[in-house]
């Protein structure tokens, strides 16, 4: 049985709270999802769900039953409930800006809600 990866996220492009637009179909088509397949992970996007029913209820069940949740804090986003509650943790250099929903950009808006990034750095791997 292939593991889970549940993405909440937005679909298309948003502007972030600085205005930069962010088009997240890319990140997820480009970055993402080929990263998700490479690991053998089926994917699960809740916001391209386009069955009848609720999207909560869809999502929930999903949960029950991920290994990795991947959720979008860069904005607001009424699918990602308790984003104030999630932790950004990732790999990554500490390298300057590397654009709009980048690893830089992400870190510097979940410090701007949470507060709450841990980050290991891969230079001292």
């Amino acid at each position: 049985m292939k593991p889970h990866a549940c993405i909440a996220m937005p679909c298309g492009t948003r502007r972030d709270a600085d205005g930069q637009l962010i088009d997240f179909n890319r990140i997820h088509d480009e970055l993402q999802r080929p990263a998700l397949l490479e690991a053998g992970c089926e994917i699960f996007r809740a916001d391209q769900q386009q069955c009848a029913g609720s999207i909560d209820k869809d999502k929930f069940q999903e949960l029950l039953v991920t290994d990795l949740v991947r959720a979008e804090l860069t904005i607001d986003n009424p699918n990602v409930d308790g984003a104030d509650k999630v932790r950004l943790v990732c790999l990554w250099d500490g390298s300057g800006s590397d654009g709009p929903g980048g690893t830089t950009h992400r870190v510097e808006e979940v410090r701007k809600r949470t507060g709450r990034v841990s980050w290991i750095d891969v230079r001292t791997l």
